[in-house]
């Protein structure tokens, strides 16, 4: 009886370490609308989220971090939505990538606005390789698992860089125009 009461406590604190987590994030891009990432300070963030500077400290250990973490849960998002495509050819993927980051257009640019897109890669670079790993992934068919992991980092990185240069020009092209991009490369690459 007490190992359950011990599972639902952990259950019920991890729980709401999450949600604070949310509201810490949800409290910055708030702030990122009106004022600059560099002015903004932890306490204006604790404020907006109604939490402690203790309990921001618990959980990140800079506002940096704090994006970095936003940016790891849109892209595992991204992962379970990719987990779901049956589709994994590339100009497909690529839809479904612009797709994705489209609805997130505004942090995306809050990102641009304040010279953040370097957490963006950094991210991207620890976590599109893994995306890309898996066995039925076409723009990835073989199945040396050396070259497989190589040219996953080359798919992240091109999709990374693709995603910088949409986020220059403001995101204004289309999910369907950067579709039609990755269609050119391919075939541009079967000739």
């Amino acid at each position: 009886m007490s190992n359950e009461k011990t599972g639902s406590s952990y259950h019920k604190q991890e729980k709401q370490k999450e949600q604070s987590k949310k509201w810490l994030c949800d409290a910055l891009i708030m702030l990122m609308k009106n004022n600059s990432f560099q002015d903004i300070t932890i306490t204006q963030i604790c404020q907006e989220a109604d939490l402690s500077r203790r309990t921001f400290y618990r959980l990140f250990s800079s506002k940096e971090s704090l994006i970095v973490y936003h940016i790891q849960m849109l892209c595992e998002s991204y992962s379970h939505l990719f987990d779901c495509e049956s589709d994994r050819r590339l100009p497909n993927v690529s839809f479904l990538f612009f797709d994705f980051w489209g609805h997130h257009k505004d942090f995306l640019l809050l990102l641009k606005e304040n010279h953040l897109e370097s957490l963006l890669f950094e991210t991207f670079s620890s976590m599109l390789p893994q995306i890309y790993m898996y066995p039925d992934c076409k723009p990835i068919e073989t199945s040396n698992q050396t070259i497989r992991y190589y040219m996953a980092i080359f798919c992240a990185g091109g999709y990374a860089m693709l995603l910088l240069k949409w986020i220059e020009n403001d995101c204004c092209e289309t999910k369907e125009f950067m579709k039609r991009v990755m269609e050119e490369l391919v075939k541009m690459n079967a000739k």
